[in-house]
């Protein structure tokens, strides 16, 4: 056996130090991994080849990349990109990418300054310009406000925190006042292969933010990987979902029914039948192969009380940090909610659920933290708010998708989120937990208690790293 480090990811000052850097690339390792399923050689004589004839390299990449269709060859060549002062509204975009890595800098722990995108649609217009920068000094003005008042609040309370933690909480929920204009930075680690599928999916967005980040990350991937990268236009495929949604509703009549009654509560339901025997059947199918669906129909007749011990067997040496078995992938679950902005910042990073958000827009409503309840603030956050209404309209005639840099992270969207019974466990550990975030944490635990009434057993260890351990002690 012989084991090598093939790479590994080094700062971009230290890679310009080499003197060849032609050589340099990434697509000299997705090149000779993509001969190993046809070559002899050893896969440390391929690596030496690709590095010695790099412009051969890059014509093997683009030959079995995009002649012959093997993509994930591109998945080999990874690339760490810093991004610095694009929008909040603008994150959402990006951040989709599943197979890539984001970290950004976090309005809960970080007080931020007046400092935010204008959308470059608005600079010929210095009227509107001039409007668009009162509001969002407007809604700055109002968090440090609220900042300053909570942080007083809290300190009166004599909370048993650390003076550090007393201004995050402050800042927590402060920030629902920022609008998503609000600039943001986060490094991001990703493949060539999901580097194209980002560029394609920013150019579709008609915002010229989106537009110009999609330009400079491609000039400056190309740059290093001409091989790798091809298709990176938005195309008829991808407008013809906005055609189809506008052919099947009309969407004021939509909003109006999103917006009033039981639609503001977070609806849980199981996709799979029989979910809990599924589970138990695809663990036995793991040593005993049969016909699964046979397999499901026989643990139909286990009886519940067998069926519990079954289940608290398996979690008997469950620790918090443990995933639950694969074979709960089997599950799925369907949760339509009402979240604020603020709070699907969170959500969003659970990427290998599905997540389909609804657009932003005033009549949806926004959410009000209670601690500005109670300093006092509610009416003046409100009537804050609610004076965004027009110039997200005025916004919204420039172009459509322009009204949103007006609003804030408390302003709130319908969310319908589809995810498994393991990846479920992951989320419920992490957000359902006392350090998480209030408006996440209320929205987690609530799905725990529906999804418990519906799988008793599968589910019953749904619950934060917290409560975990505790009930482990």
């Amino acid at each position: 056996m012989k084991i090598r480090i093939a790479g590994y990811n080094i700062d971009e000052r230290l890679i310009k130090e080499i003197k060849e850097q032609e050589k340099a690339s990434p697509e000299t390792i997705s090149a000779a991994y993509a001969r190993i399923s046809r070559s002899s050689k050893s896969v440390t004589e391929l690596r030496d080849e690709a590095i010695g004839e790099v412009q051969k390299a890059r014509r093997s990449n683009k030959n079995i990349i995009f002649d012959m269709g093997h993509s994930s060859i591109a998945e080999h060549a990874v690339f760490n990109i810093d991004i610095i002062g694009v929008s909040r509204y603008i994150t959402e975009t990006i951040q989709k990418s599943r197979l890539a890595s984001f970290t950004e800098k976090s309005q809960r722990y970080v007080t931020l300054k007046d400092d935010y995108v204008i959308p470059a649609e608005i600079e010929g217009s210095p009227e509107l310009k001039k409007e668009f920068v009162e509001t969002c000094k407007t809604l700055f003005a109002l968090y440090k406000n609220l900042t300053d008042k909570i942080l007083e609040h809290y300190k009166k309370e004599g909370l048993d925190c650390s003076e550090r933690q007393v201004k995050e909480m402050a800042k927590e929920d402060a920030r629902y006042a920022l609008p998503l204009a609000t600039k943001t930075q986060m490094g991001m680690t990703i493949n060539a292969r999901s580097i194209e599928q980002l560029l394609r999916r920013l150019n579709g967005v008609e915002l010229l933010e989106a537009k110009e980040i999609s330009d400079v990350i491609h000039r400056e991937v190309k740059a290093i990987s001409p091989s790798l990268i091809r298709y990176v236009d938005s195309d008829s495929f991808y407008d013809s979902q906005a055609k189809l949604r506008a052919k099947l509703f009309d969407s004021s009549e939509i909003n109006s029914q999103l917006t009033t009654g039981d639609k503001f509560k977070t609806d849980v339901k199981i996709l799979t039948a029989d979910a809990e025997e599924r589970i138990l059947a695809a663990i036995v199918f793991n040593r005993y192969p049969q016909d699964f669906e046979k397999l499901v129909e026989k643990l139909k007749s286990v009886s519940a009380e067998d069926k519990a011990k079954l289940f608290e067997e398996l979690f008997s040496e469950m620790k918090a940090y443990h995933q639950t078995p694969r074979e709960f992938e089997m599950v799925d679950l369907l949760v339509q909610c009402r979240v604020s902005a603020s709070c699907f910042a969170q959500l969003k990073r659970h990427r290998m659920m599905t997540i389909i958000r609804s657009e932003y827009a005033p009549e949806q409503g926004f959410f009000i933290p209670r601690i500005i309840e109670q300093i006092g603030e509610a009416d003046r956050f409100s009537t804050t708010l609610e004076n965004l209404s027009e110039m997200y309209d005025r916004l919204e005639i420039v172009k459509k998708g322009l009204g949103t840099y007006a609003l804030t992270n408390a302003h709130a969207v319908n969310v319908l989120f589809k995810t498994n019974l393991r990846e479920l466990y992951h989320f419920s550990r992490l957000r359902s937990d006392a350090h998480a975030q209030w408006e996440i944490r209320e929205l987690s635990q609530h799905i725990d208690i529906e999804v418990k009434k519906l799988l008793p057993n599968a589910a019953r260890h749904l619950m934060g790293k917290d409560a975990f351990q505790s009930k482990r002690c």
